[in-house]
């Protein structure tokens, strides 16, 4: 694998679910890795929703190969929220992984 193209800084991130003060679950998100990675848009999707033009970005993420990665965790990479769609292994080469991402609207 290339490594030349993994020069950005990334956080992995997952969710824990606690309760706020009126017993209601929420997600409290909290890093569990920070890696190497490449951030590279892979195509823009505009859509017409409730009469409101939405705009969404695809993202491909590229690390190296771990195994605690998975589509319940989020990307962190500067003050973007990216949650992952797919986790992809390509080849079964347990070399890279290939996350497929969408900005995160909190």
């Amino acid at each position: 694998m290339n490594t030349g193209w993994l020069t950005q800084r990334i956080e992995l991130q997952s969710a824990t679910e606690t309760r706020n003060a009126y017993g209601e679950a929420t997600a409290v998100w909290a890093t569990y890795a920070t890696v190497w990675g490449g951030v590279q848009p892979v195509r823009g999707v505009e859509r017409v929703a409730a009469q409101q033009t939405q705009a969404d970005e695809e993202t491909k993420v590229i690390i190296r190969y771990r195994t605690d990665v998975s589509v319940k965790h989020r990307v962190k990479h500067g003050s973007r929220y990216l949650s992952v769609n797919a986790v992809i292994n390509p080849r079964s080469s347990n070399e890279r992984l290939e996350l497929m991402c969408t900005e995160d609207r909190e």
